[in-house]
């Protein structure tokens, strides 16, 4: 087999946003004012379906007299649908027909899941100049500081607390409280790095499972929604990797010694069996590079929204089991990443390695990540992928 890449598709910087995000945006008449109206008063989007384009329709509204947010500029931030690079798609404007209402109605794929606010902003949206890297993540920050949720369920990611949108068809898998018998102790990495664990021991019979970026999605409950499934891993390593992107970085992509120490913990509890690494965005690109690396501890990578293009000047030397596994998926709305998703899997296919890819109707969102990471660990460890 070849072991060398093909040319990747070009490696998109974090924060930056060479290509707009595509404008989502449709025409107010594309749904009733009844809907528009429900929508203000629940203070939820609502959704109707579009026959033609086999898609939804949502509309998000407000009241324009809403204390939170009169006199405000409203920018619509939701999951894979806008974005800082297109600002003007996401602004709310008044509703035609109801000079009350300040909306913006999205044309949404089906079966669509997004972490969604509404970030108000004083005025006009001034952004900083795009090539002061610093100066926009502190401005954005503090813009997604003020932002106002929607009604209804709630959830933590990356950036703070966000209100999860689903449309109708979107599944639901089930999530429970874990039980207080479980139990949970903070652990060092064998590793020159800033890295730690947080070790969660259950009842369960499943593999090991390792996840990357732990601190995150521990913070969005995937320990919950692994609770609901059925087989239980034996045990959960959440990794942290410090305060900052370059140490995340470091451990993810750069530095040989860390899936060595990951693969260390995961053999320590894993009683012989092989265990599964998840991680979404460089937490899959490392989630791949581990399994790689460690064929005899780790049958299995989950890996979602994974930047390949990370990993094209340094791509790991494949030493695949007959029993390695890469489970690999990007969101339909990522923009940016959607043909390193494809490079990344047929070049893993290349070089003989196991790939099953999919694609979910989302953007680069822990609301698609968390749900689908436990779902796609209950399929492996039953074997029912």
């Amino acid at each position: 087999m070849d072991s060398t890449p093909s040319s990747a598709p070009g490696r998109v910087s974090p924060g930056s946003r060479p290509v707009p995000i595509p404008n989502r945006r449709i025409a107010d008449r594309a749904v009733d004012q009844e809907l528009v109206a429900d929508a203000v008063r629940l203070g939820v989007p609502q959704f109707a379906f579009l026959p033609e384009q086999d898609a939804w329709a949502m509309v998000v509204a407000v009241s324009r007299d809403d204390p939170r947010l009169a006199g405000m500029t409203v920018f619509a931030s939701l999951g894979g649908l806008t974005d800082r690079s297109r600002i003007e798609a996401g602004i709310l404007t008044p509703h035609q027909g109801m000079d009350t209402v300040l909306s913006a109605v999205f044309e949404v794929p089906r079966t669509w899941r997004g972490a969604c606010s509404l970030i108000p902003f004083p005025g006009d949206i001034a952004v900083p100049d795009g090539t002061d890297a610093v100066a926009m993540k502190q401005f954005w920050l503090a813009a997604i500081s003020r932002s106002v949720l929607f009604n209804g369920p709630e959830m933590t990611g990356p950036r703070g607390k966000s209100s999860l949108v689903k449309a109708p068809d979107a599944s639901c898998p089930e999530a429970v409280a874990p039980p207080e018998r479980w139990q949970r102790e903070h652990v060092c990495l064998d590793y020159p790095g800033a890295a730690q664990a947080t070790v969660i021991t259950t009842a369960g019979t499943g593999p090991v499972l390792v996840v990357f970026d732990g601190n995150k999605f521990l913070d969005a409950h995937l320990d919950h929604y692994l609770a609901a499934g059925c087989p239980l891993p034996r045990a959960m390593v959440f990794i942290g990797h410090g305060d900052s992107v370059a140490e995340r970085n470091r451990d993810l992509i750069d530095c040989p010694d860390f899936p060595g120490a990951v693969a260390r913990i995961a053999g320590r509890l894993s009683a012989g069996d092989k265990a599964m690494v998840a991680g979404s965005s460089y937490g899959g690109v490392g989630a791949v590079r581990t399994t790689l690396a460690h064929p005899g501890v780790f049958s299995t990578a989950l890996a979602y929204s994974p930047p390949y293009a990370a990993l094209a000047d340094t791509w790991p030397v494949t030493r695949a089991g007959k029993d390695t596994v890469i489970i690999s998926r990007g969101g339909s709305l990522e923009w940016l990443l959607t043909d390193g998703f494809t490079w990344g899997e047929n070049t893993l296919r290349n070089q003989g390695v196991t790939v099953i890819a999919g694609r979910f109707a989302g953007g680069h969102d822990m609301a698609c990540w968390r749900e689908d990471m436990a779902r796609d660990y209950v399929a492996a460890a039953s074997g029912t992928l």
